[in-house]
Parts: structure tokens; sequence; C-alpha cells
């Protein structure tokens, strides 16, 4: 019988009137399936209030869902990805690298991690992390020399997102070369971190065209 199998028997039990005791398995078995779940409601609460904006207690639903299932990445990604909204990068630098050490297939926890380790500066971090995510970066100690071509990107995605074009320096990196607005606190040409963002276009335009935004000066 497969762990999936053990842990979908284990959550009807709960949810039946008799409880999780008669759940077939060992003592053991029952204890983690029970904090596994324990964990994805606790997850499910963060989620809900980090979309009313109550991100203190967000937090703290994250971390006892993480403490509750030290195995699964899940809290941790998320915590991570809240931290970066908010642009605590040495959080989510922590966050971010616990979940990839739990799940290496986590692409968007890799992805994060860089981004979290170029805002600090951490170059061995950054480097680590792009070649988890699967990007062939060069050796060495300092910010990468890992040009990526030239491209549109957003400057403030969260709110009237002007496109500007910029090039890349690395993942996580670009210049500005078109001049953006000055209300945009951004100038022509310097380093500016970059994230991924969902593909853009114009209403009128039949093709989507890929866009960044703009995370730190």
């Amino acid at each position: 019988e497969s762990a999936t199998n053990r842990y979908t028997d284990l959550q009807t039990a709960i949810n039946s009137p008799r409880g999780p005791s008669h759940f077939p398995g060992n003592r053991s078995d029952r204890c983690i399936m029970m904090k596994r779940i324990k964990a994805e409601r606790l997850n499910a609460k963060a989620i809900k209030l980090q979309e009313k904006g109550r991100l203190e207690e967000a937090i703290a639903a994250y971390r006892e869902a993480a403490a509750a299932a030290p195995r699964w990445a899940s809290p941790l990604y998320n915590l991570g990805l809240l931290f970066k909204k908010e642009r605590h990068w040495a959080e989510s630098l922590d966050c971010n690298r616990r979940a990839t050490e739990l799940d290496a297939k986590n692409e968007a926890a890799w992805w994060n991690l860089g981004i979290a380790a170029t805002a600090l500066g951490r170059w061995d971090v950054a480097r680590a992390a792009w070649r988890g995510f699967g990007i062939d970066v060069p050796d060495g100690d300092g910010p990468l020399d890992f040009p990526c071509g030239f491209g549109p990107i957003r400057l403030d995605g969260d709110g009237n997102a002007e496109v500007v074009w910029a090039y890349r320096l690395d993942p996580a990196r670009a210049a500005l070369d078109s001049i953006p607005f000055p209300e945009s606190g951004h100038r022509r040409r310097p380093g500016a971190a970059r994230d991924r963002l969902a593909l853009a276009h114009k209403p009128d335009a039949p093709a989507r065209v890929p866009s960044w935004r703009v995370g730190l000066v």
C-alpha cells in the first residue's frame, strides 16, 4: 500500500465519527500523517490570511505549518514568497533555501532563492540557485557576468506597470535602455533586479510578449 493511499485513508478516518484511532497502520504512521494534515490546514489558513492582508498572522501560520510537517516544502516556499513580496530578503533567502533542500524539483523556490540572493549580494548562493533552477551560469566570486539578451521589463508591476526595454545582465538583473517616466523612481541603465512575471500583452496585440517586473534598484 502506498503512502499516498494511507494518507487518504487517514484523512477519511479523521473526518469520521470514530476518529483516526481505527486507521490501519502503526502508531508512528498515524502520528506523521496527522501532523501532515494539521500542516495542510495551517498552510491553507495562512494563504487566506495573506490574501486578507493579515501578514503577521499568515507568517505565524506558515511557520506553524512548517514545524508540524518538517519534511513538507510548501509552507516554507509560501513563506519565502511572502517575504519576497515584502522585500524581506534575508528571510526569503532562508525559507527558499530550506524549501529547495526539501524539494530539489521546486523550480519556483530555486528562482526566488536566486532573486533574494541577488538582492543581498550573496553571489555564491545566487549561482547555486540558478544552477538548481537549470541555468548553467559561469563560476566566479562577484556579480554574475551572464548576459541574457534584450527585452521588455515592467516597472512597478503592482501599479501602473510601465514597460521599458532593458539589457538583461543575468537571470535577476537588468539595465534599463529606455528612459522611464520620472515618477517610476528608476533611471536609464542602472542595474535593477527583475523578477519573472506572467506573459503580458496589449489588448489589440495577437501575440503575447514576455515581460519582467523590476524588484529593486
